[in-house]
């Protein structure tokens, strides 16, 4: 591959933030950081193995042309996992095998409680009544907990089917969760897999509940032939008597609370539930937040070189991440420090525009 590195500068978004860039102690503020990155582009020239999870495969083609177009010379080809020396996926175990030099957040994911109604009803869920739902002990829409979560209203008649397949990496979010609202640990006996899809979960009986991704639910939502209705969590009655909803907009903002912990090979992100809640971006107030939440994780490959990481940062770019349709994206806190992880060795952008 050649090592040919050229960067290529937005001179008029440069203008914009280089009154945050002026002093370099103390160190630039994460927003000045993804700032930054948004107003150049730094390429290697070289193609890059790279596999996309179906959470963000959508947009992997798009972003693709978008690159090659931005940086001649520059590009990835889009492979399985194991041949790739990038990989975008919330399953830590994507990929070509042996430890990843360099990982960081990519996008948020969330777990979903996802419930089967013809009739389009929604339900609000307690950890007490998730709690009876995964051990069995919840087996009716009219059981006295869920009718103390819903007004007194079932939302369902009949029996309460649970769907027992479950991804690993949302359920180890949602035991995390309920130890926050409950002081206890989850009990359930659910069928933990690496990985699931929509297959897992189509024609499912009325009055089912299922747990899975919010990228799965989005895509289930497009090809079930009874659309599927996702539950809120009931997280503080008074304050948000409506629950948290898992949309985008909440999803962000729990993201929010989002603590980072970097390592020699990586940036991981734990939820802190006492933290501060930021409202997303041209949002005043932020809505409930939707806490069962994990990572999608840009992860490298193989032996460390420019190109992986040049493609990485690419990714990251916030426009970039304008092409999540079944994720959210990232805080600027968190994804600031991603780009900055993942760029070491690259050339840091010049805040002044050359000259022509």
């Amino acid at each position: 591959m050649s090592t040919k590195i050229k960067s290529i500068k937005l001179a008029a978004a440069l203008l914009l933030v280089s009154p945050m860039l002026t002093a370099c102690d103390p160190p630039m503020p994460p927003e000045a950081l993804a700032a930054l990155a948004e107003a150049s582009f730094t390429c290697v020239e070289g193609d890059v193995p790279a596999y996309f999870s179906e959470e963000v495969s959508e947009g992997a083609p798009f972003l693709a042309e978008n690159l090659a177009m931005n940086c001649p010379g520059m590009s990835y080809t889009i492979v399985d996992a194991a041949t790739a020396e990038l990989v975008a996926s919330s399953n830590e175990f994507s990929g070509p095998g042996g430890a990843a030099y360099a990982t960081v957040p990519y996008a948020v994911e969330s777990g979903v409680f996802v419930i089967t109604s013809s009739a389009g009803a929604s339900a609000l869920f307690s950890a007490a009544t998730i709690q009876g739902i995964l051990d069995g002990s919840i087996t009716t829409w009219d059981a006295p907990q869920i009718l103390a979560d819903n007004a007194g209203q079932a939302p369902i008649e009949g029996p309460l089917t649970f769907v027992n397949i479950a991804q690993q990496d949302a359920v180890a979010a949602l035991e995390v969760w309920y130890q926050h609202y409950s002081g206890k640990e989850l009990s359930h006996s659910l069928d933990e897999r690496e990985a699931v899809a929509v297959a897992d979960y189509e024609n499912l009986p009325e009055g089912s509940i299922a747990f899975m991704p919010g990228a799965v639910f989005t895509a289930l939502s497009n090809v079930a032939m009874v659309t599927p209705m996702a539950a809120n969590l009931l997280i503080d009655a008074e304050k948000y008597p409506f629950g948290a909803t898992p949309d985008m907009m909440s999803v962000q903002t729990a993201s929010s609370q989002w603590k980072i912990k970097k390592t020699e090979t990586a940036v991981t992100v734990s939820i802190d539930f006492a933290a501060k809640l930021v409202p997303p971006a041209g949002f005043d107030e932020a809505p409930a937040p939707y806490q069962i939440i994990y990572p999608v994780n840009l992860s490298l490959f193989g032996t460390d070189n420019l190109g992986a990481r040049a493609t990485a940062r690419y990714l990251l770019r916030q426009d970039s991440q304008g092409s999540l349709t079944l994720v959210a994206s990232l805080p600027v806190s968190v994804r600031a420090e991603s780009l900055a992880f993942i760029s070491k060795g690259l050339p840091t952008p010049s805040v002044a525009p050359e000259q022509e």
